[in-house]
């Protein structure tokens, strides 16, 4: 850890992790969650359908046989369209 003057707190104290805006300051937690505008939101629930996979994690996805059902006979067979779980919702 390093002591350093903290803007935030304004006096000097030591701190595991330090960040500079417009001067140094502490970090007390770590923000793990990220702002995403409603235009990002809205442009995903648009084109959700462009991008669904075949598979996830071994299963076959109900989601893409309904959407693309002439690509569906493709890649599965009549028991894996049969036995197709909804692995995207």
């Amino acid at each position: 850890m390093s002591v350093s003057y903290c803007i935030k707190h304004k006096k000097k104290h030591d701190s595991p992790k330090w960040r500079y805006t417009t001067g140094w300051f502490c970090v007390d937690k770590v923000n793990r969650y990220e702002w995403i505008p409603d235009s990002v939101k809205d442009s995903r629930k648009v084109n959700a359908k462009d991008i669904i996979q075949p598979w996830r994690e071994g299963q076959a996805s109900k989601e893409f046989i309904e959407a693309y059902p002439q690509q569906a006979d493709k890649f599965f067979s009549k028991e894996e369209k049969k036995g197709a779980k909804e692995v995207w919702r």
